[in-house]
């Protein structure tokens, strides 16, 4: 088992942005390096991880085109997370391989809170719902759901329709909007709390318990916000899980 007393390069790749983050001892947030996922070439990363004194990096790859990205910059220094990776707990999705690799991380991660059963919600370009449960002494993986995240509300509607402009939805808007913007505004983020209450409703009728949620994403903090929920918000969950598996291989 590796105590990670060397430096390791943790690797989130969404299809929007990619993180990296150098990690020896403990998370700085501070340190995070952003880059847009459509401007992730062999140039890019090689300028990003310039001068960092990683031994190994952790990735997890939602966008299959920027695997040799990665492959050609870090070569034998880059290990992709997926479910046959040293994760602690048992997956149960047909087929495995399916599952994607945010996704198992984000798992990992929302499990060794110790709260069970969880729900980890990814808000996103997609929005991701997984649930871990304790049974016995085993962790196990039951699935869970993805749906449109929230640019999907707005950025679908401008591009498919003739008149309607694209807009950044915000919380404090009135469910009853007096004009277009707003209504699309309203439309969007009470349409997204909806659907992730009427989820973790679902998911909760079929444990037959409560469970704990735990957000992560992008537009994570705007959706606690606005449903006044007394959720755990972890920007880093997945960036978590990928250390976790760092710290046995």
């Amino acid at each position: 088992m590796n105590n990670l007393q060397e430096s390791v390069l943790l690797i989130d790749n969404s299809n929007t942005r990619t993180k990296l983050l150098l990690v020896s001892d403990e998370f700085r947030e501070s340190e995070l390096v952003y880059i847009p996922t459509a401007e992730l070439t062999v140039s890019t990363l090689r300028q990003a991880v310039q001068g960092m004194p990683y031994r190994r990096a952790i990735v997890s790859c939602v966008v299959p085109e920027k695997r040799q990205v990665f492959l050609e910059v870090l070569a034998d220094a880059c290990y992709f997370i997926s479910t046959e990776s040293p994760c602690g707990i048992d997956f149960q999705y047909e087929p495995i391989s399916a599952l994607g690799a945010d996704r198992v991380a984000n798992a990992v991660a929302a499990a060794e809170y110790g709260l069970f059963p969880c729900v980890a919600i990814d808000a996103g370009t997609a929005i991701t719902f997984d649930v871990v449960v304790q049974q016995g002494t085993r962790r196990v993986y039951k699935g869970g759901a993805i749906a449109p995240g929230l640019r999907a509300f707005t950025e679908y509607l401008h591009q498919c329709t003739a008149q309607l402009p694209e807009v950044s939805a915000e919380v404090g808007c009135k469910a009853i909007a007096q004009n277009t913007v707003d209504a699309l505004k309203s439309g969007a983020i009470y349409g997204l709390c909806g659907l992730v209450r009427e989820m973790i409703a679902r998911i909760e009728h079929e444990l037959d318990t409560t469970v704990h949620v735990l957000l992560t994403g992008g537009d994570a903090e705007l959706i606690c916000r606005a449903l006044e929920a007394d959720f755990i918000v972890d920007p880093l969950l997945t960036l978590r899980g990928l250390l976790r598996v760092a710290r046995h291989i």
